[in-house]
């Protein structure tokens, strides 16, 4: 028979088993509940109302009003960097509300004066959506409208690319005091002024990394001008680049095939530079004897290689319908008619591959190193240019040598006066160029462009014809010229 004391024991067992099974309840939460909100937040109201004009002292505050509660936190960076304020009169303070926000000025908003208030799309709700579009009000506190519109896009001197986040301001040339108008560029690089009153303006676009409104010594910028004379509309794209004081170093020298040597540095060149300007010597560590080289820009080296292959790939071409052609002749003939003899008659002979019938200079290993996305691999690929037309710059120069590389000889190159993609002069350096061995035969593999000084299919022989890059379009003609006399290529650096 159970005594009270078990009796109490199987009641404190029964409490705990209760209480567990309660709060593992409670953890597991309520189930949600209703369709997810997958819309993006709406601005249904604004004060000051759009193009309204203020005759009294306005100090604020600018507010918006959504239509649903907006989060504090923004997709990136802070909720004062989401607001922008043209022209900046002052420091601009931004006020979260429950569904909404506020911005003012330190001094409130100047008399005489056309505002343009901008919510950047980073704010969201609190389901992290979005604003779709920047949203854009626009009052005046005294200035005239004056429909104009100055747009353009900001882009890399380096990658070509637009760049997202930057500051943009115009600074009317009036005056030393003058106000600046700002803008910020989106992910494409785009950035736009509206309302500007007329007269002349200088145009700078950095990267404010510290929020100070300023561009400084080492922050990535670039500058333009343009004039408002009325209701003009104008785009003006902007080049950025980080600025830098020292000239581009030589960092190695690297052995692509018996005479082909590439050169890496640590900067950016100037791409439209001469490069037979440039100072190299390629000389024996023995001997001392200078071997002749031909400097090119990176991009200059792969156009020329492409248009030699090109021209190779025709040659082959022409030279298989010319087979095909002599093959169909020595068919016999019955009568008047194109019966076919009952002979048969022979194949034509395949034309030899352009690979293993002409030596192909080599193609360049691909660009190495980190930090900032360099243009070496759209200028090696030979893609579009800048926006404003000009080419990409790379890191490297490519040698095409007058003589063979000795394997395990020691040589040592010198480069003098590169001119980097800053416009500073004198960078250079130098650095050992030792050719290994070849590895063991490969089937697979294809063979180098000059591998022996006897060899009959000399590379060298193929060498552009000038250094200049002006030039390098003109070495391989067209391709009705491709086959001068008897069958035989056009090869640059040769005379007909």
């Amino acid at each position: 028979m159970p005594t009270r004391r078990s009796w109490r024991g199987a009641l404190v067992f029964t409490s705990v088993l209760a209480t567990g099974l309660t709060g593992a309840c409670a953890r597991q939460g309520m189930p949600p509940g209703g369709p997810e909100d997958r819309r993006p937040p709406v601005v249904v109201g604004t004060v000051p109302d759009t193009f309204a004009v203020l005759t009294e002292p306005f100090r604020g505050p600018v507010r918006f009003d959504f239509d649903e509660r907006i989060s504090e936190r923004v997709a990136s960076g802070s909720l004062a960097q989401a607001v922008v304020v043209s022209p900046r009169t002052g420091e601009v303070r931004v006020r979260h509300g429950r569904q909404g926000i506020e911005v003012t000025v330190d001094g409130g908003f100047r008399p005489g004066l056309v505002y343009r208030v901008t919510l950047l799309p980073v704010l969201q709700d609190l389901f992290n959506n979005r604003l779709l579009a920047p949203f854009e009000l626009v009052f005046s506190t005294g200035g005239d409208y004056n429909p104009s519109a100055v747009a353009g896009t900001v882009w890399d001197r380096v990658t070509g690319q637009g760049v997202d986040g930057l500051e943009v301001q115009a600074v009317s040339n009036a005056g030393p005091d003058s106000i600046p108008h700002v803008a910020r560029t989106d992910t494409a690089g785009v950035y736009v002024f509206r309302y500007l009153p007329p007269g002349s303006y200088s145009l700078w676009a950095f990267q404010d990394r510290n929020r100070n409104g300023v561009a400084d010594r080492m922050e990535l910028q670039g500058m333009g001008a343009f004039q408002v004379a009325g209701a003009d509309t104008s785009f003006i794209d902007v080049s950025v680049l980080q600025p830098d004081t020292t000239p581009a170093r030589l960092t190695r020298a690297v052995v692509v095939d018996s005479v082909t040597v590439l050169l890496e540095f640590d900067d950016n060149l100037e791409p439209e530079s001469r490069s037979d300007l440039f100072g190299v010597t390629l000389t024996a560590d023995e001997t001392g004897a200078p071997i002749r080289v031909d400097v090119f820009h990176e991009r200059d080296y792969v156009r020329w290689r492409d248009q030699l292959q090109d021209s190779f790939a025709r040659v082959d071409s022409l030279e298989a319908a010319r087979r095909a052609e002599d093959a169909l002749e020595d068919i016999p003939l019955s009568g008047d008619t194109l019966a076919r003899d009952s002979t048969p008659a022979p194949a034509p002979a395949p034309a030899p591959p352009a690979a293993r019938s002409r030596p192909v200079p080599p193609a360049l290993p691909r660009a190495t190193g980190g930090g900032r996305p360099q243009g070496d691999a759209r200028a090696a690929s030979g893609e579009a240019l800048t926006p404003d037309g000009r080419p990409l710059p790379s890191r490297r120069l490519v040698l095409r040598l007058a003589d063979f590389l000795v394997v395990n000889a020691g040589y040592k190159v010198v480069a003098d006066n590169v001119v980097n993609i800053n416009g500073i002069p004198r960078g250079g350096g130098e650095s050992a160029v030792v050719r290994e061995p070849p590895p063991a035969p490969d089937s697979t593999a294809a063979p180098d462009t000059a591998t022996a000084p006897d060899s009959p299919t000399d590379s060298a022989a193929v060498a552009p014809a000038s250094s200049d890059s002006t030039q390098v379009r003109d070495t391989i003609p067209p391709a009705r010229d491709t086959i001068p006399g008897g069958g035989q290529p056009f090869l640059p650096g040769r005379r007909r």
